[in-house]
C-alpha cells in the first residue's frame, strides 16, 4: 500500500491512465483519482488547508470542467494556489505550452508519457511543494511595524542569511506567502549563481546527488566568498514594492530562464526566474550583464 506523497490524478478511464497509474503505485504516491473536471474541481475543494495535496496531475482532455478551468479554480483558491500543477498534452506546441503555464501549470508532459519523464518531473514537483511550504511556515502572522518602512538596505553571505531576509521581506507584501516564492529564489539565485559561481550544471548534479545545500554552506565559508555579498535594496513606492538584488558575481544568461523551456522540463531546477515572475512579481527587470535585477509588486491587486 502506497504511503508516500498524496496527490491528484485527472484522467479519462483509458488504457494509458491504467499504466500511469501503475508507475505512480512503484513510485510509493498515494492517489486520489478523478474522471473528468468536476470530479477533479470537488476533491480539490474538499481537500484540507493544513495537510493538502503536494501535486496535482491533470491530462488536457477532461470532460466537464476543462484541464484550463480546473487549473483557473485552483490558481484562485488560497489553498490550492501554489500546488504544483502538472499537465498531460497531446498537443505540444509552443503556443499550447506556453498557454498552460501562464494559466498556472508548473510542468507539462507529452502524451504518451514516458515513466522516467512522469518521475523525474513529478519528484521535482513533490521537493517544490514542500520547498514552499517550509517558507510559508517561516512566515509570521504580522510583522508590526513594516508598514511604516519606506526604505532600507541590506545584505547577505549565506543560504539561512537569504531565508530570513526573503522570510522578513515577504512580510512587508500584500501577499505573504506569494512573495515569499519570487523573493527567495531571485535572492537565492544571486547568492548560489552570483557570488558562490555554481553552475547550472553543477547544480543539477549537486541536486541529483543530494548535496546542494551543503556544496552552498561550503563555498560561502571559502576565502575567496569572504568579501562578497548580496545586497538587496528595498523601497516603498507610490504604487509598487521594489526590490533591487545585486550580487558580485559574473553574470548569467538571463534570457533563456525567463520562461520555462521545452528542454528543461524534466530537469530538477531551472523554474525559480519564471515562477517568481508567474507568481509573485508584476515586473522583472535583469540589468547589465544579469548580475543586478530589479523586481515589483504592486502594493494593491485588482
Amino acid at each position: 500500500m502506497p504511503n508516500g506523497p498524496e496527490i491528484v490524478v485527472a484522467q479519462p478511464e483509458s488504457e494509458a491512465r491504467k499504466a500511469l497509474l501503475a508507475d505512480l503505485a512503484q513510485g510509493n504516491y498515494c492517489v486520489t483519482l478523478a474522471d473528468d473536471g468536476n470530479q477533479a474541481w470537488e476533491v480539490l475543494a474538499r481537500s484540507s488547508a493544513i495537510d493538502p495535496f503536494t501535486a496535482i496531475i491533470l491530462s488536457d482532455d477532461l470532460a466537464g470542467l476543462s484541464c484550463l478551468d480546473v487549473i483557473a479554480k485552483s490558481r484562485q483558491s488560497n489553498k490550492l494556489r501554489l500546488i504544483p500543477i502538472i499537465v498531460l498534452l497531446n498537443d505540444t506546441t509552443q503556443a499550447t505550452i506556453q498557454q498552460y503555464l501562464k494559466a498556472g501549470a508548473f510542468y507539462y508532459l507529452a502524451r504518451p508519457v514516458e515513466t522516467d519523464r512522469l518521475m523525474a518531473v513529478l519528484h521535482a514537483a513533490v521537493d517544490d511543494w514542500l520547498y514552499y511550504r517550509i517558507n510559508q511556515e517561516s512566515l509570521s502572522i504580522s510583522q508590526q511595524g513594516l508598514e511604516m518602512l519606506q526604505q532600507a538596505q541590506f545584505r547577505f553571505q549565506t543560504y539561512e542569511q537569504c531565508h530570513e531576509l526573503a522570510v522578513y521581506l515577504a512580510d512587508a507584501c500584500p501577499e505573504p506567502d506569494k512573495a515569499i516564492i519570487g523573493l527567495q529564489e531571485l535572492m537565492m539565485n544571486a547568492l548560489e549563481h552570483g557570488n558562490l559561481g555554481i553552475t547550472y550544471e553543477q547544480k543539477s548534479q549537486l541536486l541529483a546527488e543530494n548535496r546542494w545545500l551543503e556544496e552552498v554552506q561550503l563555498r560561502s565559508r571559502l576565502t575567496e566568498n569572504h568579501d562578497k555579498w548580496v545586497t538587496v535594496v528595498f523601497e516603498r513606492q507610490s504604487e509598487d514594492l521594489s526590490f533591487h538584488i545585486i550580487d558580485q558575481g559574473k553574470g548569467f544568461d538571463w534570457q533563456k530562464y525567463t520562461q520555462i523551456e521545452t528542454e528543461r522540463e524534466t530537469h530538477f531546477h531551472g523554474r525559480g526566474i519564471a515562477m517568481a515572475g508567474l507568481l509573485t512579481f508584476d515586473k522583472i527587470d535583469y540589468q547589465g550583464c544579469g548580475n543586478a535585477v530589479k523586481a515589483s509588486i504592486k502594493k494593491s491587486r485588482p
